[in-house]
């Protein structure tokens, strides 16, 4: 907030850094790129909160991050081509702070000596020097949405790989059954631990059920949930079961480090592996563990501890 911002510049029982920093502040607002790339990251970070908020839902499938990452990806792209939207909000923004500079807002170095090049002897016409708000554009504004949409797109490659291992197994009506026996032996190669070759046959014979039973799309899960529950596919179960089961995100791997740092201080540096496991997922499901009766798991503990001892039984 600009107000709250002039109001700690002004305020006496401030200290000097602080009121200096407020000033920085302000002063860094009054520029024009400054306030583009808020504009612009502003509206970035906001998708990207809510599209990282479902990525750590519960029931989540991969399908459904390549869905989003390929969406939040587009966004990017209608960002990098949305440049003069983003200038004429910070132009706003610049007006509100009554930021001026010889008669108007405008771009930092409108002014000053430009530096020529000395032409090759094979070269014709002159050099094209940008301006200001041209430099700023190719070189800030549309470099940073490049690099971005880059690093989104290497994301969703790697969702779009994992994804398409097991796609086949919900595209029953295909019927080039070459394309299934291939996608069918690759699964069972990168997954020989286990899946088995049977796989398939049973994925062959499994949709020709399906087409058999299926007369609406709309009911397509629940036709497979009941085909699936007789047993007579077990390879399609466990291969469903490798796909529903991947994580979408590393977000709880990275919660299970941050825990650490509470758990194993400075007063628990000898602790072993295995408690320390067993504290960590105490911590990280906590709402599980807070739900547990450890009655008898106390009483237990404590008659291995206790040095009384019943010479009679008092029943």
């Amino acid at each position: 907030d600009i107000e709250t911002l002039e109001i700690l510049c002004n305020d006496e029982e401030q200290n000097n850094d602080t009121c200096a920093e407020a000033r920085n502040i302000i002063s860094k607002l009054s520029e024009l790129e400054c306030n583009i790339m808020c504009y612009m990251w502003g509206n970035i970070l906001e998708r990207m909160n809510n599209v990282n908020k479902l990525f750590q839902s519960e029931g989540l499938i991969l399908k459904t991050v390549t869905e989003h990452m390929d969406s939040l990806c587009e966004f990017v792209k209608v960002v990098h081509k949305d440049f003069d939207t983003y200038e004429k909000d910070a132009l706003r923004l610049a007006e509100l702070l009554r930021y001026k500079s010889d008669g108007g807002i405008s771009y930092r170095r409108t002014s000053g000596r430009k530096i020529k090049r000395k032409p090759q002897f094979d070269e014709e016409g002159e050099d094209h020097h940008f301006s200001p708000q041209e430099k700023f554009k190719t070189q800030t504004f549309i470099a940073v949405c490049d690099s971005l949409i880059t690093e989104i797109s290497k994301r969703t490659e790697a969702y779009h790989c994992a994804m398409n291992d097991s796609e086949f197994i919900f595209h029953y009506e295909e019927d080039n059954v070459s394309k299934k026996r291939a996608a069918a032996a690759k699964l069972v190669q990168k997954y020989s631990k286990d899946l088995k070759k049977k796989l398939e046959n049973e994925i062959i014979h499994f949709h020709e059920h399906i087409k058999q039973t299926v007369n609406d799309a709309s009911n397509v899960i629940e036709a497979m949930k009941t085909v699936l529950s007789s047993g007579c596919f077990p390879n399609v179960v466990i291969a469903l079961h490798i796909y529903l089961s991947m994580p979408c995100t590393v977000c709880e791997g990275e919660r299970s480090f941050s825990k650490l740092t509470r758990i194993k201080d400075e007063k628990r540096t000898t602790v072993g592996q295995e408690r320390l496991n067993a504290l960590s997922i105490i911590a990280i499901e906590w709402e599980l563990a807070r739900k547990m009766d450890f009655s008898n798991l106390i009483r237990e503990f404590a008659s291995y501890k206790a040095r009384k001892f019943f010479l009679y039984s008092f029943s």
